[in-house]
């Protein structure tokens, strides 16, 4: 049985730094509840030569399969370039911060 991961905590960005090779650009999503209206952040991979965000197209972006079948509503709230894991850490705890979901879960 796996261990549970605490976000944030110094074995999450280790294994975030397994599974990750940074720099990388990732889409972020904002997904809110069809039901209860509570909303949660999912970001995905983008894979592209591309540093700059801005030459992302949008409409390229679409979410996976497990997103689809969930019972979330799921819009784009950012394409960003992120530098290492720590950075990420830091992106996803403001944006937490910004949509009013509890990162702690």
């Amino acid at each position: 049985m796996e261990k549970e991961l605490v976000f944030g905590s110094e074995e999450w960005l280790a294994e975030l730094n397994d599974r990750v090779t940074f720099p990388q650009m990732f889409t972020i999503y904002l997904g809110i509840h069809n039901k209860t209206n509570e909303n949660m952040l999912h970001a995905v991979k983008i894979q592209t030569k591309s540093v700059k965000p801005n030459n992302i197209k949008y409409g390229s972006v679409k979410p996976t399969l497990s997103m689809a079948l969930s019972p979330y509503k799921w819009l784009v709230e950012g394409v960003y370039y992120i530098e290492s894991a720590e950075e990420y850490l830091d992106k996803m705890r403001k944006l937490c911060t910004r949509w009013d979901v509890n990162f702690d879960d």
